[in-house]
This record gives structure tokens, C-alpha cells and sequence, in this order.
């Protein structure tokens, strides 16, 4: 049975920067990530500023496109914030979580990919974590003195499958990536649009969509 000082259950950005952390720092630490490549679980970006690339030391590589102008659509009006510099990116999830795991192995962490967490067991002195691999062709047991979970709003490392649950407040939206013309690719290239107000939530709930294109 391996042992690790903190397993980190979840691959996304969020597990990837705690392990990445983590490791730089020389503790002996395990992200997990359940599917065997990042390219099964890519079906998520995110715009941000350019400010985070600097405090996070992110690398160009995980940057799918930059953007100039940032465009608020509501129920009613329009609001436009134009300018002739680049403000910020759109991130490409796969290869920012490719990023963030090769980080982790480069400070001497370590990534075991297609294995999922099944469940836990607490001891007086460590937690046995139960993960089963994606193949289902075989369970592994680690030994560790902690556990992160990282699994998002699923929460499965935090509370067993049959243990209910305190709500959690979610915000939501919809991503739309669709294939256009070159002509409406130049228009909107350097574009941030977000969607708000009742026309675009479901039921008139508050919430938001990110739009954007690619060549």
C-alpha cells in the first residue's frame, strides 16, 4: 500500500493547484483524476483577466485565445468595455489541467490517471482512501494523512453516497462554442461576451452564459 502525506481527489484546476502547490513546497502529495486523459473531461473554458496568469505563474500553452473587449448583455441593455490592449484570456481547460499535473510531477508530486475514488475509511492516525480504476480492472488502496476533496459541487470525498447533504447555493450557466464563418470569427475574436438577465436563465433564475468563437 503506497502512502502519501495528502491525496488530492480531482483533477480539475482547483485539485491540480493544491497538489501543484503542495508539491513545490516538498510535501509528498497524490492527485487523482478518474479518466485516463484530460481530453475525456474537456468540455469547459473560463475568461479571466490577464492578472492571474502573473499571481498563478500559468504558462501561454494553457491560454485558448485573448480578448480586448468585454461585452455584458442583460434582459434590456447592452454594456461595452472596449479597449485597444489585451485584457485577458479564455483558458483551455485540457491543457490548463495537463499544465497543473505536470507541474505536480515536476516538484516531485505524483499523478495517478483513470482511477476513481470509491470511498474511505478513517483511522486513528490516517485515512485509507478506495479508488477503483477506470477499467474497473482493479481497486487500489492508498494510506494517507489527509484528504482533499476536490471533486466540486459532487462533493464525494467530503460526504458518503448515502449521507445527506447541506445545501449548497450553485450558480449556473451555459457555455456555447459554435462553428462560424471567417467573417463573424473577425468580428468577435477579441470579444468577452456574457449573457445576463431572465431571457437567457432558465426559468428567469439570475445566472449568466459565456459565448465565444473559435476559428
Amino acid at each position: 500500500m503506497k502512502e502519501y502525506d495528502v491525496v488530492v481527489v480531482g483533477g480539475g484546476p482547483a485539485g491540480g493547484q493544491v497538489s501543484r502547490s503542495l508539491a513545490k513546497r516538498g510535501v509528498n502529495v497524490l492527485l487523482v483524476e478518474k479518466y485516463n486523459s484530460f481530453a475525456l473531461n474537456n468540455f469547459s473554458s473560463a475568461g479571466m483577466t490577464l492578472e492571474p496568469m502573473d499571481e498563478f505563474n500559468l504558462s501561454e500553452s494553457v491560454v485558448g485565445a485573448y480578448w480586448k473587449d468585454l461585452v455584458i448583455q442583460c434582459t434590456k441593455d447592452i454594456y461595452t468595455c472596449e479597449s485597444t490592449n489585451k485584457k485577458g484570456v479564455v483558458l483551455n481547460f485540457q491543457k490548463l489541467r495537463e499544465f497543473l499535473a505536470e507541474e505536480t510531477k515536476k516538484f516531485d508530486g505524483n499523478v495517478l490517471m483513470g482511477h476513481k475514488y470509491i470511498g474511505k475509511t478513517i483511522k486513528e492516525d490516517c485515512v485509507l482512501v478506495s479508488l477503483l480504476a477506470y477499467d474497473k480492472s482493479r481497486e487500489v488502496q492508498i494510506k494517507t494523512k489527509l484528504v482533499v476533496d476536490a471533486t466540486g459541487p459532487l462533493r464525494k470525498v467530503m460526504y458518503n453516497a448515502n449521507e445527506q447533504q447541506p445545501e449548497m447555493i450553485l450558480g449556473s450557466g451555459t457555455e456555447y462554442e459554435i462553428k462560424v464563418s471567417q467573417e463573424i470569427y473577425d468580428n468577435y475574436k477579441d470579444k468577452l461576451l456574457f449573457f445576463l438577465g431572465h431571457k437567457w436563465a432558465i426559468k428567469g433564475t439570475p445566472g449568466f452564459s459565456q459565448w465565444r468563437t473559435e476559428s
